[in-house]
């Protein structure tokens, strides 16, 4: 089984937040928690001018920026990298990983849906929903989780994504 969980919805309705949220709610219970974002746009991963970000863009395949509590490493890739694959070599180690977006991908997924911002949610039907964190109370055939109460989601995901016993 898979430790990654996606968290969709459309632009605007709080996917952002509820990770944010998750983040410290499943640390209190022990998950080691990492998380995948991938912007929709040409992105740079550091600060302009300064020497990491000069190394790369004078052609570095990879450059690392570490320090005494976080470690940062951005490679080249010829090809677009498939989500389950940077997964796979960088965060297998986590419990769970909070993916924010890829709403077509296979994985696993929570919906994260605002009444009022967008006309109806995404979900219709899809086997890869789990859930539907909402504002309001949604009848979908799936489970409806409260969009404001993080600990109800992570306990949601805490029912299916166990924390794996090491040691």
């Amino acid at each position: 089984m898979t430790n990654a969980l996606c968290i969709v919805g459309r632009k605007g309705v709080g996917k952002t937040t509820l990770i944010e949220r998750l983040i410290p709610e499943l640390r209190r219970r022990g998950y080691r928690v990492a998380t995948v974002k991938r912007p929709h746009h040409a992105w740079d991963f550091d600060v302009a001018g300064k020497d990491s970000y000069r190394h790369f863009h004078a052609g570095a395949e990879a450059s690392v920026v570490y320090g005494d509590d976080a470690v940062a490493v951005v490679r080249r890739s010829a090809t677009p990298p498939a989500l389950e694959g940077v997964i796979a070599e960088h965060l297998g180690d986590a419990d769970i990983v909070l993916v924010e977006a890829h709403k077509t991908s296979a994985l696993p997924k929570i919906e994260v849906y605002r009444s009022g911002v967008h006309p109806g949610p995404l979900y219709s039907g899809q086997p890869e929903f789990l859930a539907i964190a909402s504002d309001v109370p949604l009848e979908l055939g799936i489970p409806w989780l409260p969009l404001d109460d993080a600990g109800a989601v992570a306990d949601f995901i805490a029912e299916r994504f166990p924390r794996r016993i090491t040691g």
